[in-house]
């Protein structure tokens, strides 16, 4: 395993870690994702009908 390979894991493992522990983070993090993507796509089918 190379030293890539081990930090790229020990990364993983810490953020697994930080998300079990802030669950509250995450999901209202994940909640404006989807409400951005949602934004975005309505704004562009609405350009889309414009054209």
């Amino acid at each position: 395993m190379t030293i890539e390979e081990k930090a790229r894991e020990e990364r993983r493992e810490y953020f697994r870690q930080w998300r079990a522990k802030n669950r509250d983070k995450v999901k209202e993090s994940n909640r404006r994702y989807w409400e951005r993507r949602a934004t975005k796509r309505a704004v562009d089918e609405k350009d889309q009908e414009g054209v």
